[in-house]
């Protein structure tokens, strides 16, 4: 979840659509508390380019592993 939160804190800028490709680097480059990266996972939710018009803003939501 911290990397995910650092990429949202530094990324996402009101009205510019989040790629795909961006978020799920992200998760990828994630280490989790044992200093093992992430090799493989499973996105059911979401998919796809998330987009954002005028001042909207993009936010995490929750996180379940």
């Amino acid at each position: 979840r911290d990397q995910l939160e650092d990429f949202f804190a530094r990324n996402v800028t009101p009205g510019v659509p989040i790629l795909q490709d961006a978020y799920r680097s992200a998760i990828y480059n994630t280490i989790d508390s044992t200093g093992s990266r992430v090799v493989s996972f499973t996105l059911s939710a979401p998919t796809g380019t998330l987009t954002a018009t005028g001042a909207q803003i993009r936010t995490l939501g929750s996180v379940a592993f």
